[in-house]
C-alpha cells in the first residue's frame, strides 16, 4: 500500500465509522450531542430539532451530513452530494437549529458574575501520553505509524473549552476530508459528524469541572474505537511495481 492509497483508506475508513455512528446518535436521540448541548445552545438546538424527526428523516440527515463533512471520500465511493444537496441542506440544518434554539431557555451558566473558571481535568490512560500547559492539556497515542494527538484547551477570552483530534502520520502525508484539500489538522467528534462549533461555555467555576469531565469522556469515546481505522496503513516504500515496508516499520496498529 503506497501513501496514496493508506491516505484514501484513511479517508474512507472514517468516513464509513462517522455515517454509521452518527446514525446512531440520532436513532438514540444524541446522548452525546446532548453532553455538549448542556452548555453550548447552538448544538442543544440541533439535538431539539432531531427529536422533531422520524426515523427515516434522521437517516436522510445523518448521511447528508456525513457526505458534506467527508466531501472526499464520499467522492471516492461515489456518493457525494451535488452542490444543490449541499446547499439545501446547510441552509435547512442552519435554518432548524436557529428556530429551534431560539425556544430554548437561557443556560444556568449565564452568569458571568460567578466565581472565576480555573482550569483542572484528570484524562483516561485511553487518550495515550498528556503533556499539560497553562491553558491546555495534549494527549497523544500511537497506532502504528499512525498517533492520535488529542488537545483540550481552555479559551480564556471567550471562557470556552475544547477539545480537537490530530491525525498525524510518521511521513506528514495528508489525509484528505472536506473537498479536495486536506483535513485542517484539528477536527472534533462532532466535525465527523458534520456538525459545527462543539465548544462549551464555562463562564464559572461551577461549570468547570463538570463540563471539564464531559469533553475527556467525549475524547476517550472515540480514542477507543479508533484502531481499526488504522490497522495496516503502515508506511511503504513503491520498488519494482510493489509496496514492500520501510525497515523497521510497523505494519498492524499497536497501542503505545
Amino acid at each position: 500500500m503506497n501513501l496514496v492509497e493508506a491516505q484514501n483508506a484513511f479517508a474512507v475508513r472514517l468516513y464509513e465509522w462517522s455515517f454509521r455512528d452518527f446514525a446512531r446518535e440520532l436513532h438514540s436521540d444524541c446522548p452525546l450531542l446532548s453532553m455538549v448541548g448542556l452548555n453550548n445552545r447552538d448544538v442543544t438546538g440541533f439535538v431539539s430539532w432531531v427529536k422533531t424527526l422520524g426515523p427515516v428523516e434522521r437517516q436522510a440527515l445523518a448521511s447528508a451530513r456525513v457526505r458534506y463533512a467527508h466531501e472526499y471520500a464520499a467522492r471516492l465511493k461515489g456518493e457525494a452530494l451535488t452542490e444543490d444537496e449541499a446547499k439545501r441542506w446547510n441552509e435547512l440544518v442552519y435554518e432548524q437549529r436557529a428556530i429551534h434554539r431560539h425556544r430554548l431557555p437561557p443556560l444556568a451558566s449565564d452568569d458571568r458574575s460567578l466565581p472565576a473558571f480555573r482550569p483542572a481535568a484528570s484524562v483516561s490512560p485511553v487518550l495515550g501520553k498528556p503533556s499539560r500547559r497553562r491553558s491546555s492539556i495534549r494527549c497523544t497515542r500511537k497506532f502504528g505509524d499512525w498517533k492520535i494527538i488529542t488537545e483540550f484547551t481552555f479559551l480564556r477570552r471567550d471562557q470556552d473549552l475544547r477539545f480537537d483530534y490530530q491525525f498525524v502520520r510518521k511521513d506528514g502525508a495528508p489525509i484528505i476530508g472536506h473537498s479536495l484539500a486536506p483535513f485542517p489538522p484539528h477536527r472534533t467528534l462532532f466535525f465527523f459528524y458534520g456538525v459545527w462549533d462543539t465548544s462549551v461555555a464555562v463562564p464559572s467555576h461551577q461549570d468547570s469541572e463538570p463540563m471539564a469531565k464531559v469533553m475527556a469522556k467525549l475524547a476517550e469515546y472515540f480514542v477507543s474505537q479508533a484502531e481499526p481505522l488504522f490497522a495496516g496503513l503502515g508506511v511503504h516504500d513503491v520498488q519494482a511495481g510493489r509496496s514492500v515496508p520501510k525497515q523497521g516499520t510497523t505494519w498492524t496498529a499497536t497501542n503505545a
